[in-house]
């Protein structure tokens, strides 16, 4: 599963996992949740990877920012709301527990 945590009090979101809904080159849950990731990290200022995900982090706080963020968090969710088994979005502060556990799987 992938599991995807953004904190709504900062420009800061999580990812890490596989989808495992389909074979290597055939999932389409994981090439959507990248391509909505891979549009985040593209603006974004900051990447910080580990064993298995990343954490961006935005440091602009302005309204673009907000909408960009916004936008990607929504269309996981669409996503989420098709594939529950394959992914899950949180949305709420990223503390050192939650991020913890990411890292973990």
């Amino acid at each position: 599963m992938i599991r995807i945590v953004h904190d709504d009090e900062r420009f800061i979101l999580t990812a890490c996992g596989h989808a495992n809904y389909a074979e290597k080159g055939k999932d389409i849950v994981c090439a959507a949740a990248s391509a909505l990731v891979f549009n985040l990290i593209g603006y974004c200022d900051k990447v910080e990877k580990y064993c298995n995900g990343m954490k961006i982090v935005c440091d602009k706080d302005d309204c673009e920012a907000r909408t960009v963020f916004k936008a990607v968090t929504h269309s996981l969710k669409v996503l989420e709301r098709s594939y529950p088994e394959n992914i899950l979005v949180t949305l709420g502060n990223l503390n050192d527990d939650t991020q913890e556990r990411l890292q973990k799987g």
